[in-house]
């Protein structure tokens, strides 16, 4: 199983793949990453976050996950996609 995970490089906190409901606050539906199954094939991962963003660095992780739930960081499995409040190249 591989696990992608959006990191806010600035407070270190992994943004949530299913965000807290302000409705709802003792909720603790909240998934840090989107799980899911690589067979060779591309895919398309939708992430939806709408929780106030204030950083300015952001960077995309991909993690293999063992049969035994432990993370591994897969070698090169760490990318900035915004870089000072812009888009990252």
């Amino acid at each position: 199983m591989i696990v992608l995970k959006i990191i806010d490089m600035d407070t270190n906190q992994i943004l949530s793949y299913v965000e807290s409901n302000p409705n709802f606050p003792d909720n603790q539906l909240k998934i840090d990453g989107l799980q899911f199954k690589f067979d060779g094939n591309m895919i398309e991962i939708v992430h939806f976050n709408n929780e106030k963003k204030e950083s300015k660095n952001y960077e995309l992780q991909l993690y293999y996950i063992d049969e035994d739930g432990e993370e591994t960081m897969l070698m090169d499995g760490a990318k900035q996609i915004v870089k000072d409040g812009k888009p990252a190249a």
